[in-house]
């Protein structure tokens, strides 16, 4: 996978990558005058006229159960937190290779009755309204290329909260407005998602408007400027 990375890297002196996470990566492999940034983005009128799932939540967790999103942590956090505050509610959302070991992480911790698991939503629309239906998005990953989960949680009005780690093109988008950084401590964890749940009503107008700037009519804007230089500077396509 490395080799065919490399490979396809320097098949054009055209780069596009979504986040200065990527583009510090990609730099290793070719020069940085061949990398232009064009964020993902979120349909935010769409997100908008979705209405909260009837099941709330007061944490939410969506991604693939692998270990580079380390939701074990965000079990462990959260059994902290209820020791605080036992009425406390969490829904993961997502499947993947970690989810039997998590499974069985929750039956040790003992907190079976505060977690609800559901596998990935068929229809993307329940996962917004999930979203739509708790108070704090978390994501304790270190490997993310840009984190569109997280943007559409902004997008929902809920802050976010991330690991700070260099591979995790999340912390780009993450302010003291809109989310915290927490190491990957159970501990500092529990702590941030603690400040989140406290302040998220106040946060929430910070959190939409951060998704705004990342909104589909812009995005696609700015990538249309960008084909149309490459095509002034190089003329069209042939054939």
């Amino acid at each position: 996978g490395k080799c065919i990375e490399r490979l396809v890297a320097r098949l054009t002196t055209h780069v596009i990558v979504v986040s200065k996470t990527t583009q510090k990566q990609l730099i290793l492999l070719v020069s940085p005058k061949t990398i232009t940034i064009i964020p993902n983005g979120v349909d935010q009128k769409h997100i908008a006229a979705i209405p909260p799932a009837a099941d709330r939540s007061d944490l939410i967790f969506a991604g693939r159960l692998i270990r580079e999103k380390h939701a074990d942590l965000l079990v462990r956090a959260f059994a902290i937190l209820l020791k605080e505050q036992p009425g406390l509610t969490l829904l993961v959302i997502g499947d993947g290779p970690e989810g039997k070991s998590l499974l069985g992480l929750i039956q040790e911790t003992g907190i079976c009755n505060r977690i609800r698991i559901r596998g990935f939503e068929a229809e993307h629309d329940d996962l917004i309204a999930g979203m739509k239906a708790s108070k704090v998005f978390v994501l304790p990953s270190t490997r993310e290329g840009f984190g569109i989960t997280a943007l559409e949680a902004l997008a929902c009005g809920l802050p976010v909260v991330t690991i700070d780690h260099p591979a995790n093109a999340i912390r780009e988008i993450i302010t003291k407005k809109n989310g915290f950084l927490s190491s990957l401590s159970a501990e500092d964890l529990a702590g941030k998602c603690r400040e989140a749940l406290a302040h998220h009503e106040v946060m929430r107008d910070a959190c939409i408007a951060t998704a705004a700037a990342f909104d589909w009519d812009r995005i696609a804007a700015e990538s249309e400027d960008y084909y149309r230089s490459m095509i002034a500077k190089t003329g069209p396509a042939k054939g």
